[in-house]
């Protein structure tokens, strides 16, 4: 069956987020799978769109015209909807109450709700609010884990029966196994050959701080570089703390990247010595999931969402353990996981995590409905 939809894609007019990789993924997917299913991609950057989408027949950009979230939400977009009588409207974690056409809302997680205290009192209850009403007036709800199907359900009131989990997939770009041209990033960036990489937003509940200590207790800034991918989201005391304490020679080997090429966020993941996410809670947590992909070395933490990622062995720790973090990065440094042992942990992604496999889940979803 075919469907035409209309899909906000602001996020591309902004700076590196997980929620734009969700939308190229599934939408490459289903363009692919489905072409006589008519895409509307809405942004008002479009080179953006176009350096990360595929130039199909099915997939057609749409200028939006309006920054403001209000402007998209209560002008901008209805008229979108009906100027290109489309079926469905995607939506992320808020939706246009003005929309006539059937709504599709994907809320990844709600962990505001989960750690209120990592969360100033004004973005708890704006987003409460927001995303409470959106979950409850949009036609279909997504969600990316069992975690966030069951956090959503209690936060707002919503039957499980009424949530769909559907994962999110690995992108092409992380299955290449070329390990070549790792000069240009280093060049460029002035980093050592040897680094543990951590791609995430900077928030308290992603435990850089804890990181960094780690890298400094272990000496490890004497043979190694510690880079530090994401933008500053919310403020972290703990993380300020974390870089007042360590020395002057460990801090000078740690570097903190914000706005950087797609490319070269490939190249940093493809060709780090050992991946670490050490975060406290996530809704999905994909970038663990990318270095995986990427036959890097893998060091993550178990809780929330994260629990679903056992293939990482002894490696898949207790972040709240105490010792737990530095005694992996120690063990994984000294006695470096075998090839085979990372290929098997690869080839159990792969097949878990498959766009294709998603993108068909969920344009099902959407024959159903």
């Amino acid at each position: 069956m075919s469907h035409r939809i209309l899909v906000d894609c602001h996020v591309f007019d902004d700076l590196f987020q997980g929620t734009r990789t969700y939308l190229r993924g599934l939408y490459t997917s289903v363009a692919k799978s489905f072409p006589d299913t008519t895409l509307y991609l809405a942004a008002k950057n479009l080179d953006s769109l176009r350096e990360e989408f595929p130039d199909l027949e099915n997939i057609h950009l749409i200028q939006l015209n309006s920054t403001k979230r209000f402007e998209r939400y209560l002008y901008e977009f209805p008229k979108l909807a009906k100027e290109y009588e489309v079926d469905f409207v995607h939506f992320q974690y808020v939706v246009s109450p003005l929309i006539k056409a059937r709504t599709i809302n994907t809320v990844h997680d709600v962990l505001f709700l989960n750690y209120p205290k990592d969360y100033p009192f004004h973005v708890r209850t704006m987003r409460g609010l927001l995303y409470g009403i959106s979950a409850k007036i949009c036609n279909i709800l997504i969600t990316d884990s069992r975690f966030s199907k069951k956090s959503i359900s209690r936060f707002f009131k919503i039957k499980q029966s009424k949530i769909n989990d559907i994962p999110l997939g690995i992108n092409e770009d992380f299955t290449n196994l070329d390990k070549t041209k790792v000069a240009p990033i280093i060049d460029k960036y002035k980093i050592r050959e040897k680094y543990l990489l951590f791609v995430s937003r900077i928030e308290p509940r992603k435990n850089h701080a804890e990181l960094i200590r780690a890298f400094n207790r272990l000496e490890l800034h004497n043979e190694y570089d510690l880079v530090l991918i994401g933008k500053r989201a919310l403020d972290s005391v703990q993380l300020n703390q974390a870089l007042s304490e360590i020395s002057k020679d460990c801090e000078e080997r740690i570097f903190f990247l914000e706005s950087i090429p797609y490319s070269d966020l490939v190249s940093f993941y493809r060709h780090c010595r050992l991946f670490v996410y050490p975060s406290f809670s996530e809704g999905f947590g994909l970038p663990p999931l990318e270095a995986a992909c990427l036959g890097v070395p893998v060091i993550c933490s178990n809780t929330t969402s994260l629990e679903d990622y056992t293939f990482f062995g002894k490696y898949h720790i207790d972040i709240n353990e105490a010792g737990s973090l530095e005694a992996a990065i120690k063990d994984a440094v000294e006695n470096p996981i075998s090839v085979e042992k990372v290929e098997e942990i690869r080839q159990t992604v792969l097949k878990t995590y498959s766009w294709e496999t998603i993108g068909k889940q969920f344009h099902n979803l959407l024959t159903a409905h």
